[in-house]
């Protein structure tokens, strides 16, 4: 019988488009492994399992783990250093695009990160802003390192609208960006704002977009 494990491992399943065999071959076990996996039979799974299944997912280990401890929703650990007392985050991975993905030059495409609201606050009012000024491109090409004014990636926006997110649920966070028009390795950073354009977490990494562009 399938429970929230299962659930949750084939609906990201689904969004990659993988087959349980697909998927079983590139975690390196059986399908009768993965069934009983599937099923909640999870007391004997190895956390060398995990760590596999939750790279093929594109997923943080973390987020596996919640769920096959029943925690989803259940508690909260908020953000060291966070704005606002008691507010949490957790990156959770990347849906499109993982770190150095090749993308063309000029493309237009589509990169989706989920997170989770890990506090005990919830996500009222707030947005995804790009904090690319002052990065440096690294380029093969030496004329392009300073004279181009749109060097790097350049999203629709530079000021993304997240949804509201209460405490314990998920959100896939969605930004469209142009490819620059020539070769270099490169990268884009967002943090989360409030209303007011105040980090909501100062300390934290925050989101990145890294593309190798051919």
């Amino acid at each position: 019988m399938k429970g929230l494990v299962g659930s949750f491992i084939d609906e990201r399943r689904a969004e990659l488009k993988l087959s349980k065999t697909d998927l079983a071959k590139r975690i390196g076990i059986s399908r009768q492994s993965l069934h009983k996996l599937i099923s909640g039979d999870i007391e004997t799974t190895s956390i060398f399992t995990l760590t596999r299944l939750s790279a093929v997912l594109n997923l943080h280990p973390m987020c596996l783990m919640e769920q096959m401890i029943g925690a989803k929703g259940s508690s909260s650990y908020p953000t060291r250093g966070a704005a606002v007392p008691g507010d949490g985050t957790s990156f959770i991975g990347d849906l499109t695009y993982p770190d150095n993905s090749i993308v063309q030059t000029g493309e237009r495409f589509t990169k989706m990160w989920r997170s989770r609201n890990t506090g005990d606050v919830p996500w009222e009012g707030r947005f995804m802003k790009c904090l690319d000024e002052g990065v440096q491109l690294v380029s093969a090409f030496e004329d392009h390192h300073l004279k181009d004014s749109n060097r790097g990636l350049i999203p629709h926006s530079r000021l993304i609208e997240v949804p509201t997110v209460a405490v314990g649920e998920y959100v896939d966070i969605q930004i469209d960006f142009i490819a620059p028009n020539y070769p270099c390795t490169a990268i884009s950073y967002w943090k989360m704002v409030d209303a007011e354009g105040n980090v909501c977490f100062p300390k934290s990494e925050g989101l990145s977009c890294l593309v190798q562009v051919i």
